[in-house]
C-alpha cells in the first residue's frame, strides 16, 4: 500500500477562510466530530482546541468523539498571544524545551536557514511580531510542489529536510511546516509538527494536512498554517491526530492507516 501525500490545500482553503468570516458554523462555540479510527495518539486529540470527550473500542480501531472549541473565540487567549514578549535567552522545561532542538529534518543551524533568519529577524520585541514574519515569509518564499506531492503519494519519498526545501522553494504543507519550525527554533520558540484530517466536505476540502504549532508562555500551544498564512483555523473544519518534533517523531506508517478516518461525521 503507497503512502498518501500531505495535500496542499491552497486551492481548497483560500475561499474557505473568507468565506467562514460571515457563515454560521464559524460563530459557533464548539463543534461535534464523530470519527472511527484505526490508531490514534490520544494526547495529540486531547489538546487545545481539541477535547476527548468520548472513546470506545471500535472493532480493530477506535470510535472518538471531539468537541473542538472556536479558537477565534476566544479573545483572552487571543490578546495574551498579541502580547506575549519575545525573549531570545528564554528557557524551558525538558519537555518543551525539545522542541527548540535540531533534527535531520528540522535544523535551525543550516547555514542557508541561519542567513535567512539572520536577514529576516532584527529587533522584534514580541513573540506575535516574530511568529508572524516567519509565517508571512515562508508562506512567500515556497511554492506549491505537485510534482513533490506525487513522488510521495507514489512512496518515492517523504517529506524533505531544511536544506532542500530553501535549495527548491517548492514544497508540500510538510515542507511549508518544516521551514517554519526551523525558524521558530532558531529563535527559541518551541514548535512542533502537527498532522490531521481536513474535513470540510462543504467547501470541498477534505484529505491529510500537515502544519505547525508554536508554544509561549501563559498560552500553550497553538495551531499556526504557513501554507495559508494564518493563524489557528476554523473549528470546524480540521481535527488533529498526531504531533512530535518533526514527521519521523509522528510514527506515522501509512497515512491512510494512521491519519486518515475510516469513518468521520460533525455536528
Amino acid at each position: 500500500m503507497r503512502k498518501k501525500l500531505f495535500v496542499v490545500f491552497c486551492a481548497f482553503l483560500a475561499p474557505v477562510f473568507s468565506a467562514a468570516q460571515s457563515h454560521d458554523p464559524f460563530e459557533a462555540d464548539t463543534t461535534e466530530f464523530v470519527l472511527t479510527v484505526g490508531s490514534l495518539s490520544t494526547k495529540a486529540m486531547d489538546a487545545y482546541p481539541q477535547r476527548i470527550t468520548g472513546l470506545s473500542k471500535d472493532g480493530k480501531g477506535y470510535r472518538v468523539v471531539l468537541t473542538v472549541v472556536n479558537p477565534y473565540a476566544d479573545s483572552a487567549r487571543r490578546a495574551k498571544m498579541m502580547e506575549a514578549p519575545y525573549s531570545r535567552n528564554r528557557s524551558y522545561d525538558g519537555e518543551t524545551a525539545k522542541y527548540l532542538l535540531p533534527t535531520p529534518l528540522i535544523d535551525p543551524e543550516n547555514e542557508l536557514l541561519a542567513g535567512i533568519a539572520d536577514t529576516l529577524f532584527t529587533d522584534e520585541s514580541s513573540a506575535f511580531a516574530v511568529i508572524n514574519k516567519a509565517l508571512s515569509f515562508t508562506h512567500g518564499f515556497l511554492s506549491p510542489d505537485d510534482s513533490l506531492a506525487r513522488r510521495i503519494d507514489a512512496g518515492i519519498c517523504r517529506t524533505l529536510d531544511v536544506a532542500s526545501i530553501i535549495e527548491r522553494r517548492r514544497g508540500t504543507c510538510s515542507e511549508y511546516a518544516n521551514l517554519f519550525i526551523a525558524l521558530m527554533r532558531r529563535k527559541n520558540i518551541p514548535a512542533r509538527l502537527a498532522v490531521g484530517y481536513v474535513y470540510a466536505p462543504e467547501y470541498k476540502a477534505v484529505g491529510s494536512h500537515a502544519w505547525p504549532e508554536c508554544y509561549l508562555d501563559g498560552i500553550g500551544w497553538f495551531a499556526v498554517d504557513p501554507t495559508m498564512n494564518t493563524f489557528w483555523f476554523p473549528h470546524f473544519m480540521i481535527v488533529k491526530m498526531r504531533d512530535g518534533v518533526d514527521y519521523e517523531d509522528c510514527d506515522i506508517g501509512l497515512l491512510k492507516e494512521d491519519i486518515e478516518p475510516v469513518e468521520i461525521a460533525k455536528k
